[in-house]
């Protein structure tokens, strides 16, 4: 029998936009698990891991996935850094018709971090407005140019996923 990791949904505790996730939301976690900290469709959310939560994911080896319905960030355990942690998820309007949807990302830490495995991102976009699949890409918007640029990704039933080393700006066009 093949061993299948499990799959942890934390509710954080809530305040406002804010969303704590403490030590105690996964007592006992499986060696390899994926925990989902779900933040049900907030366009505009702060998610705060305390350094013990950190620290149990370290232990596990575990995945995080911060999910609020629309966009996905998936995080192996090793790219947190020790410390508190603050992630911001917010949605943005993106001025280009070309645009689907777009979300800033930031990571706040008292420890410098980067990232030893990427991360993974994945959009959830109204197929309706796709007008051919092959042409939709992330892309992040790039600060010293003031420019998006394309970094790919493979949109697949409704979703776009790309995989990362950074945190930014990101948007989903319709590339023609």
């Amino acid at each position: 029998m093949e061993f299948q990791p499990t799959t942890v949904v934390v509710k954080p505790e809530r305040k406002g936009n804010k969303y704590t996730v403490n030590a105690d939301a996964f007592d006992e976690l499986d060696k390899d698990a994926t925990v989902v900290v779900e933040i049900a469709e907030q366009k505009n959310a702060k998610i705060v891991l305390t350094a013990d939560a950190i620290s149990k994911l370290k232990e596990a080896n575990a995945t995080l996935v911060i999910s609020n319905g629309v966009v996905e960030l998936l995080f192996p355990a090793s790219n947190l850094p020790d410390s508190e942690t603050e992630f911001k998820v917010k949605e943005e309007k993106v001025k280009d018709k070309s645009a689907l949807v777009g979300y800033d990302f930031t990571i706040k830490s008292r420890a410098n971090h980067k990232f030893s495995r990427k991360v993974t991102l994945t959009c959830n976009i109204d197929s309706t407005l796709v007008k051919n699949p092959e042409n939709v890409k992330v892309s992040y918007y790039n600060e010293t140019t003031k420019k998006w640029e394309v970094i790919g990704g493979e949109y697949k039933d409704g979703k776009i996923t790309v995989e990362t080393d950074y945190i930014s700006r990101f948007g989903v066009f319709e590339i023609e």
